[in-house]
């Protein structure tokens, strides 16, 4: 009958198939902001958007999962996706690699992406953040890579910062010059993903 149907609606198929560890596999939204500056003569804009964290699993021997956010901002064109891995590359001295790509569609109207300086970890949405210490090198067009420090002081300091700081800013220049920060929380789900992630990454 029709209430048999109306209960099939309302159950997301996503909700029947548990994730590992138990959750539901319902991955929760959190909030993503897209901040420009403000063009001459004109008014900064703020756009609202989402980000869905997930924990990518080990693929083979040399990989031990990923974290990966899929951040959007749909009124601007502007989405980001965000894997981090535990560098296993002995040749490289990096500790983690963070993967930057963007994809811009129709909407964006800034010629590309030109750079980002990488990524400022934030307590709260408004307060100041702390850069992780790393040197970021384009890759192709709108798509950087980050390679964090592999120095003792600094990998403690950017893994504390990754671990306990629930914001995170990209700072971005487009191809037009203009200046834009992508800023985005990890909230429960983010949160439960890094914890995942670092238990997965130690030796």
């Amino acid at each position: 009958g029709a209430t048999g149907e109306t209960v099939a609606e309302a159950t997301p198929p996503a909700a029947e198939a548990p994730a590992p560890g138990g959750e539901a596999g319902v991955i929760v939204a959190q909030r993503a902001l897209l901040y420009e500056e403000p063009l001459p003569g004109g008014e900064g804009t703020r756009a609202e958007g989402q980000a869905l964290w997930t924990f990518v699993p080990a693929s083979g021997p040399d990989d031990r999962g990923a974290i990966r956010a899929e951040i959007a901002i749909p009124d601007h064109g502007v989405s980001l996706v965000m894997v981090i891995r535990r560098n296993q590359d002995a040749s490289l001295p990096a500790s983690h690699l963070v993967d930057l790509q963007f994809t811009l569609g129709t909407q964006f109207t800034g010629n590309g992406i030109s750079t980002t300086p990488g990524l400022i970890l934030k307590p709260t949405e408004d307060a100041r953040g702390d850069p992780l210490v790393g040197a970021v090198a384009p890759v192709a067009d709108n798509h950087f890579w980050l390679a964090l420090s592999s120095v003792e002081r600094d990998v403690t300091r950017n893994v504390s910062l990754l671990r306990e700081r629930d914001w995170i800013d990209v700072p971005i220049r487009y191809g037009n010059r203009r200046r834009a920060i992508l800023t985005f929380e990890k909230g429960g789900p983010g949160n439960r993903v890094f914890e995942q992630a670092f238990a997965a990454w130690t030796p």
